[in-house]
């Protein structure tokens, strides 16, 4: 025991407090059941006698409330639940009945509970979490991301209260949880859930989605638009993990066969679709899941075409994804292109990014970069937190994934414009576009909000919005380093690329008048060169820099990958080992899938190659020096000798403007000279530029081979969770190899830079 008898602690104690609440959007986010039987639309997610096959996680859920309290029925005053006192050992373990009494008749819905926290112990300082409308010691208006409130829902459609008639609430909290039960008094059964039939745990969000009426309308028309169109027995391919797509493809056509990819739901989307196979009139023989991603059909002898290709897009597990990141299955439908059908629906047609300029000062001000505070440095919690404001010019922000309706204050500053369109009938590509977005509100703009609203029919008909307005969608935000004041009329230019290949988006703007003039281009000066090629210079270091700290953290990734593996195989029971060989056969048969298609793609390559012989001896020439060591080194230390080289260059300049101040003062006619001499040292740095960046791609080509191998083996992660230890032999020793090579990467690299630095260039 470190603390002495009666030691101070700040804070000194904390309070629970908690209220009930009536509320439509709050009963929406889990009762599944009861809002399908207002949509009535023939689907069945939850059928009678099943309505606890999809539920949430019995857990609180943080939620900033105070959006929803014109939409909240209050129904109680608030209450008590419990007191930590953290200057002695607390309980692990504690419970509490509270009886409630109500103040007006409604339906309990949710517990909304926050906490009073006390600083000191008189008494005289105090941080409250409570919402607005509770008015207390410490609870400012002042909005905190990471502060919120806890919601606990009430199964089902809630709980009757009549008022003045007292409900008993009880509360249990371990080490890290508390959960709630409510009951009317003298009752002998808890208002608790059901997990007996519970096959699927989903996000609140998602829940809500599924019971919407205008998303299962959209779905149910475009999917029975699309299959009055193909053969008569139609086989349409699921992409992502989605429930509801499945089933309207099974049940809308009674011979159809649909092929689910369930990549992330695995077999508890297998039972949870034959648990309600009856319900919706179809049979599971008509439904193969596969398990994994849906390129894997490649591979598969006798293979039909496919005639529809749909997905939400929603992946299990991934929910805090940015909403480009969900064009993954752009990626696999065109990876499945050689089996599609001539005349294949692909659903959605068609994506439109649309972007929004906001003023958001309760996020800006929540992610602003931190300084050295008191002699620490909070790097690591930048970069953690996703730190945007007030950035050093030498760092960028991300993007940021966000209800946006969660955020605090927010208002729009401009209309909603179109800045790119993905059309997936096409071949998937590098996409740039660059809008001019006009201020229709004065104020300061903190950022862009940016979201994807996708075309579910070729005509433009069916349109589901993922906007700030939908609040069960997650937006993207990009925040500006600096906020700007704006004016109505004023414009901005935005620039947005999309990379394919990584799935990032990358966005710029650019605030202006509007004017159409562009700025006369002024040729730079000698020290304008020098100074460029300088930082030129240091820029291609931090490049290999950051190139040894990413091999370096995909060593301890999958370092720590293969230790927390190997834990979880020594604690694996007897009873999981029939389900960890399915899993090794099932692991075998993707090596063996993903072998052929690998083989496949080469003998493609091969082909192309033997076309086109100029270019793929090029191709080889460039991809052997950077592959194999020896040219690899040879081409390191020619760049060595080019960083030297331009060392050298930046003296040379130097000494060109000295003697240009020195010719100014003896004869004008030097100047004519000068700016010669200036040109040709801006020739000299763009051949040095254009080395550079040759030795960029190298570097970026074996960083991308890194994060493959990382996702790769990130992949793997919750198969050999699974495994036992026996089993697991096999993949133990392909992570060392990989680890192994990682760290030889790492040395040279380290060797390398250790040379650079001894040659007397500043890293």
């Amino acid at each position: 025991m470190l603390l002495t008898v009666n030691p101070k602690s700040v804070p000194y104690r904390a309070t629970t407090y908690g209220q009930l609440v009536e509320c439509t959007f709050l009963w929406k986010l889990h009762d599944l059941h009861g809002n399908e039987d207002i949509v009535s639309d023939g689907i069945c997610l939850t059928p009678v006698a099943l309505e606890t096959l999809i539920q949430v996680k019995p857990q609180q859920y943080a939620l900033h409330v105070n959006p929803l309290f014109s939409e909240m029925h209050l129904l109680s005053e608030p209450f008590k639940i419990f007191e930590f006192d953290f200057w002695k050992r607390p309980d692990s373990h504690g419970e509490t009945e509270i009886l409630v009494t109500p103040t007006a008749d409604g339906r309990v819905n949710a517990v909304v509970s926050w906490w009073v926290l006390q600083l000191d112990c008189d008494g005289s300082v105090f941080y409250s979490t409570a919402p607005n409308w509770i008015v207390t010691s410490g609870n400012e208006d002042h909005w905190c991301d990471h502060w919120k409130q806890c919601v606990w829902f009430i199964p089902g459609k809630g709980i009757s209260v009549s008022r003045n008639a007292n409900i008993l609430l009880k509360a249990i909290h371990d080490d890290s949880h508390v959960s709630y039960s409510l009951r009317a008094d003298k009752e002998a059964c808890h208002n608790l859930f059901n997990f007996d039939e519970c096959r699927l745990f989903l996000t609140p969000e998602r829940i809500a989605l599924y019971g919407t009426k205008e998303v299962r309308s959209a779905w149910l028309t475009a999917i029975k638009n699309a299959l009055r169109h193909l053969r008569l027995s139609p086989l349409c391919v699921v992409a992502d993990d989605s429930l509801l797509l499945t089933i309207l493809a099974a049940s809308l056509s009674k011979t159809s066969e649909v092929i689910s990819s369930f990549h992330g739901l695995q077999r508890k989307g297998y039972e949870y679709l034959q648990a309600v196979s009856t319900a919706n009139n179809f049979s599971m023989d008509r439904i193969l899941v596969l398990g994994k991603r849906v390129p894997s059909l490649l591979l598969e002898d006798n293979q039909r075409e496919i005639d529809l290709f749909v997905a939400e897009p929603f992946y299990y597990g991934n929910d805090g994804m940015l909403p480009w990141h969900n064009l993954r299955f752009w990626k696999d439908k065109c990876m499945l292109d050689p089996i599609l059908s001539k005349d294949a629906i692909i659903m959605p047609c068609k994506g439109l990014l649309r972007v929004c300029a906001m003023h958001l000062p309760d996020l800006w001000r929540s992610r602003c970069y931190l300084n050295e505070i008191e002699g620490f440095d909070h790097s690591l919690a930048n970069e953690t937190l996703g730190a945007c404001g007030n950035l050093p010019p030498s760092l960028k922000g991300t993007c940021l994934s966000y209800f946006i309706w969660q955020c605090g204050e927010i208002k729009e500053l401009s209309e909603v414009f179109l800045l790119m369109e993905f059309i997936f009938s096409e071949p998937m590509q590098s996409c740039f576009q660059k809008v001019k977005l006009e201020f229709s509100e004065t104020g300061i703009c903190h950022g862009f909000v940016l979201w994807i609203d996708w075309v579910l029919d070729e005509h433009e008909y069916i349109i589901l919005s993922t906007g700030p307005v939908n609040r069960y969608w997650k937006q993207g935000v990009k925040l500006l380093s600096k906020p700007i004041e704006v004016d109505a009329g004023s414009s901005v230019e935005i620039e947005a690329s999309f990379d394919p290949f990584s799935g990032e988006l990358d966005l710029m703007g650019e605030a202006g008048d509007g004017s159409e003039n562009a700025a006369t281009r002024v040729p730079p000066s000698a020290e304008g060169i020098a100074n460029e090629a300088k930082r030129l210079v240091e820029n291609a270091i931090a490049e290999v820099i950051s190139f040894k700290l990413a091999v370096s953290a995909a060593a301890d990734d999958v370092i720590s990958s293969a230790r927390f593996g190997f834990s979880q195989i020594l604690s694996v029971s007897s009873n999981r080992i029939q389900e960890s060989k399915e899993l090794i056969e099932l692991v075998k048969n993707e090596y063996v899938e993903y072998e052929g298609f690998a083989v496949k793609k080469i003998k493609e390559g091969i082909y192309v190659a033997a076309s086109h012989p100029s270019q793929s001896c090029a191709i080889i020439a460039g991809v052997g020096i950077v592959a194999f060591r020896r040219p690899r080194n040879f081409l390191i230390r020619n760049t060595r000798r080019l960083f030297l080289s331009e060392e050298s260059m930046l003296a040379d300049a130097e000494s060109r403007v000295n003697e240009l101040q020195q010719s100014i003062n003896l004869v004008k006619n030097e100047s004519r000279k000068l700016e010669e001499r200036a040109l040709k040292a801006e020739e000299e740095l763009e051949r040095g530029r254009k080395a550079l960046m040759d030795e960029g791609r190298g570097v970026q080509a074996e960083l991308r081979f890194v994060r493959k191998i990382e996702k790769e083996i990130f992949g793997l992660k919750d198969l050999i969770n699974e495994l036992p230890r026996r089993e697991a032999s096999q993949y133990r020793s392909a992570i060392s190899s990989i680890v192994s090579q990682v760290k030889q990467e790492k040395k040279a690299l380290s060797s390398t830079a250790t040379k650079i630095v001894n040659k007397g260039i500043p890293i």
